[in-house]
């Protein structure tokens, strides 16, 4: 998905975002497939489940950062 090149300000970001907007005990769909970022959500304690299907995240070379 990417291959060395994580988008680590989008996770950083969208990370704090979800830290003051709800607590760990919500549950999250996160639309596609698992990606490092839902794995990230997990370890740090979140209620996550991923739908399956394609994975959504194609052009990594845009969302770098």
């Amino acid at each position: 998905m990417y291959p060395g090149n994580y988008p680590k300000k989008r996770y950083r970001i969208t990370k704090a975002f979800l830290e003051q907007a709800i607590s760990k005990q919500e549950k999250i769909i996160d639309l596609g497939v698992v990606n490092p970022f839902s794995e990230i959500l997990k370890k740090e304690g979140y209620n996550i489940t991923n739908t399956t299907g394609e994975d959504l995240d194609n052009d990594t070379q845009s969302s770098a950062g």
